[in-house]
């Protein structure tokens, strides 16, 4: 089992497509308001797990209407879930 870190990008490499940093987007860590790199106003940002508060998307919430879309999670991949 590989990361999505490294597993994007050797999907992108094995289809032969190159890979790099993006001016439009920011690195998010341990403090709210101040990115480790990249601008302030980026675009898009990426949050790590040290984030404050932990990632802004992990927080949303279900909308009742859709709850119907998945069921629990299946006892064989519980199993080697890491979080």
């Amino acid at each position: 089992i590989l990361s999505s870190d490294f597993a994007m990008q050797f999907a992108f490499a094995m289809r032969g497509w190159s890979i790099g940093p993006w001016e439009e987007t920011a690195q998010m860590d341990r403090k709210k308001d101040e990115p480790l790199t990249g601008p302030k106003d980026a675009a898009f940002r990426h949050y790590c797990a040290c984030y404050p508060g932990g990632k802004p998307t992990y927080n949303l919430k279900l909308e009742p209407g859709d709850r119907h879309l998945f069921g629990p999670q299946p006892v064989e991949y519980a199993k080697s879930n890491s979080v």
